[in-house]
């Protein structure tokens, strides 16, 4: 920090980090992360009704896949053919069994997949009505701003600089609440209008900022 001309964290909330530690606070100038808006671009759902939750992020503690699966057996018993699809690799084999044996102890093998990684992922969010992210801790998300430069409204837990991606555009809730997830997610599911206005409204943050 002492020789650096200029310390660029991804978010306005990693400065905290970098002030912690003896930098200098006129050195630093956020650059958030930022996405192709080419390659990550809105396309249009052809279903009756929103039905499909999807999420983009490693079987890891830190994404806490476990709440995810608890907020979607909150939302099954208001919406019974909602369907969650849970893309990421799988870094810790303990944890995807744990999340496997939670998801049946819930009764939700058909509701709950987990595909596994995906090599597009433009095509993920293009799947889903609402994409929802669950973490314990963040930065500055990639799957955030993605998501919301496809158009696709997000439901996501207040960490790290996810705020700030989705101030005024998105739905946030405090960390390990699967029940306050599930009614964020619900809310959108049943708002149309909603879900259409958040969607064009992230979109066109993501053109003027990421």
């Amino acid at each position: 920090y002492h020789f650096a001309d200029q310390i660029s964290p991804v978010c306005s909330y990693n400065k905290r980090w970098e002030l912690a530690h003896g930098a200098p606070e006129a050195k630093i100038r956020v650059i958030y992360n930022g996405v192709d808006p080419r390659l990550f671009t809105p396309r249009e759902i052809h279903r009756s009704r929103a039905t499909v939750v999807v999420s983009a992020a490693r079987i890891d503690p830190l994404k806490d896949i476990e709440s995810l699966i608890q907020a979607a057996y909150h939302v099954k018993r208001e919406v019974p053919e909602v369907q969650f699809l849970v893309y990421g690799a799988t870094f810790d084999q303990e944890y995807y069994q744990r999340c496997c044996d939670l998801r049946a102890s819930l009764g939700l093998e058909g509701t709950v997949s987990l595909p596994g990684h995906s090599d597009v992922p433009w095509e993920i969010y293009h799947q889903g009505d609402i994409v929802a992210l669950t973490s314990i801790s963040e930065a500055f998300p990639y799957s955030v701003i993605e998501a919301m430069a496809c158009g696709r409204p997000v439901v996501a837990t207040d960490v790290g600089g996810v705020g700030e991606a989705l101030e005024g555009c998105g739905l946030l809730v405090r960390p390990r609440q699967p029940e306050a997830f599930a009614a964020s997610l619900l809310t959108l599911l049943r708002d149309r209008d909603t879900r259409s206005q958040m969607g064009q409204e992230s979109r066109d943050k993501v053109l003027n900022t990421f």
